[in-house]
């Protein structure tokens, strides 16, 4: 469980108020008990002037849709590596409400081929989930849903990965040196700390094992679909 940088109030703001406290060195506006990433938190800075704007959006956006997503028009730097190995890519990441986990995404080039199983993992290593992608298009987004939704904490660190049985997967390198939101999804930032393994997480080898190698910030395009279960606060602000 992450741990507070600045502490927080022991009551809770009023409906409609915001404080601001320090969480993973990104300032975060803190509503009725629960965190909301920005889109683009200061570092050790001030909070931005657009604070309001920001938190009037992210409730908006809260109260209107019910499955969330790190990406769907972005696209990868490079569709096919050049890298043919057996190879498990993941993303760390975080969110700033409970919810559950119902299904994985991963971007496929056309040359990406093979059966593709996706994986979730808490950040412990211990495996919480596992599915198979069916009925893949030749490339693009592709995705799968867990037989049962998986629950997860907010603010905990889990890993979602997918198995690439023949390699050429999808990059962009450097994306995640500093972290990526989008609330209320958050990834970490590589090099957070001396002993961060990093994100865009890797590893070589037979699937089912958390990835715990990265390489260059390198997003390899591998998302959630979560649900939140833990944001009814936003109904009466």
């Amino acid at each position: 469980m992450s741990e507070y940088l600045y502490p927080v109030p022991e009551n809770p703001p009023d409906e409609g108020d915001f404080i601001m406290v320090v969480f993973n060195r990104q300032w975060l506006p803190f509503v009725l008990g629960v965190l909301l990433p920005l889109k683009n938190p200061n570092i050790w800075n001030e909070p931005p002037d657009d604070i309001s704007d920001q938190v009037s959006e992210l409730i908006q956006l809260m109260q209107t849709t019910s499955l969330f997503s790190f990406w769907t028009l972005e696209l990868p730097e490079t569709a096919n590596s050049d890298d043919t190995g057996t190879v498990e890519l993941g993303i760390a990441f975080s969110t700033s409400v409970a919810g559950n986990i119902v299904g994985l995404r991963f971007y496929k080039g056309s040359e990406n081929l093979g059966e593709h199983t996706g994986y979730l993992y808490a950040e412990n290593g211990d495996l919480l989930g596992e599915l198979t992608f069916e009925d893949e298009t030749a490339s693009g987004w592709q995705e799968a849903y867990f037989d049962d939704e998986i629950p997860i904490s907010a603010c905990d660190t889990y890993v979602a990965s997918y198995y690439a049985p023949n390699g050429k997967y999808s990059t962009t390198r450097e994306y995640f040196e500093d972290g990526y939101n989008n609330p209320p999804l958050y990834a970490k930032q590589s090099g957070f700390d001396v002993t961060s393994l990093g994100n865009g997480r890797y590893r070589y080898g037979s699937p089912g094992e958390i990835p715990e190698f990265s390489y260059q910030s390198t997003n390899y395009w591998v998302d959630v679909i979560f649900e939140p279960t833990g944001a009814d606060f936003v109904a009466n602000i």
